[in-house]
């Protein structure tokens, strides 16, 4: 998923319709992500990545088992 070039100004919105604390979690898969989100956002959400890191690594692992 490509990085929404519109982040920033989405959150900027929210921050002036809420005094919630405003997480985002949607195409958050790099480091740079998180930096560009500084300021605008109180949390980064990266569940998705590190779940498909985890399932590439279960399936590598049982590939091995097998032989």
């Amino acid at each position: 998923m490509p990085w929404p070039k519109n982040y920033p100004a989405l959150l900027r919105r929210a921050r002036n319709v809420t005094q919630l604390p405003i997480a985002v979690g949607f195409g958050i898969s790099l480091p740079g992500h998180v930096s560009i989100l500084g300021g605008l956002a109180d949390a980064a959400v990266v569940g998705f990545r590190a779940r498909f890191r985890i399932e590439r690594a279960t399936a590598n692992n049982s590939g091995e088992a097998g032989n």
